[in-house]
């Protein structure tokens, strides 16, 4: 083997060693999110089906994503989504803060229940800003001693250039307290802009916090307009139903 072949050899075993560390990375992220995060932000059970990971091009897909409904209603999901695309800036995985040129979430369904006057899309919601109020509140000593106790999840710091959600639903069944639905209802598309910043970040509970809270609110207004016109134009439960809507 010549010296030059030796070179090369010993370059690809580099960079195939690097490409296969920044995915082990993204693994990890992945994982952290759904396991340890996710569960914190929604206070509701959170499952993945599965990951598919590009070994070069920094995209990754999350597929089968359910949260299940709050403490109080039915053993059902309260939102599930099919896809999860994800695309990762490669050259700063190994950064303080890692860029995430965009995040899509595609096919995003809610299935609204009710009960004793609140809905699970609300409660959710309220777990999640939450959450946040709780998240923006910790500084200092509090701040450093969550990052001793759960180091992983407190320490990961993204930049998101774009979070959409597209082809959302949300589906209502004319009694409210079950998931097989009498009309399913569009969302209409939502798009946020930079989670965080380049220099500082922010932590991935809080990414994911901010795109469900929206996504949330978004499907409550839905139901509460356009959701409205569909029951009346059905004629089915109207009275009791539009009543127990804006209570």
């Amino acid at each position: 083997m010549t010296k030059k072949r030796k070179i090369i050899y010993a370059v690809l075993a580099v960079v195939i060693l690097a490409v296969g560390g920044a995915v082990l990375f993204l693994d990890e992220i992945v994982k952290t999110a759904v396991n340890n995060v996710a569960p914190k932000v929604t206070k509701t059970q959170v499952s993945v089906d599965s990951v598919s990971l590009g070994l070069f091009s920094g995209d990754f897909t999350i597929s089968g994503v359910d949260v299940a409904n709050p403490k109080g209603f039915s053993d059902a999901s309260v939102f599930v989504l099919s896809k999860v695309a994800v695309d990762v800036q490669m050259s700063t995985l190994m950064k303080d803060v890692v860029v995430i040129n965009k995040i899509e979430v595609d096919g995003a369904e809610f299935f609204y229940e009710l009960k004793s006057g609140k809905s699970n899309v609300s409660v959710l919601m309220d777990n999640i800003n939450s959450f946040l109020g709780e998240s923006k509140k910790k500084s200092g000593k509090a701040a450093k001693a969550e990052a001793k106790a759960d180091d992983e999840d407190a320490s990961m710091k993204v930049f998101v250039k774009e979070f959409t959600f597209t082809n959302g639903k949300v589906a209502v069944g004319a009694g409210l307290t079950k998931q097989g639905a009498d009309i399913t209802l569009d969302i209409p598309a939502l798009t946020l802009k930079n989670i965080g910043s380049e220099d500082k970040g922010a932590a991935i509970a809080e990414v994911i916090a901010q795109g469900m809270s929206a996504f949330s609110a978004s499907a409550l207004s839905v139901v509460a307009s356009d959701g409205a016109k569909a029951l009346l134009k059905n004629g089915s439960g109207v009275i009791n139903t539009l009543k127990s809507l804006f209570d």
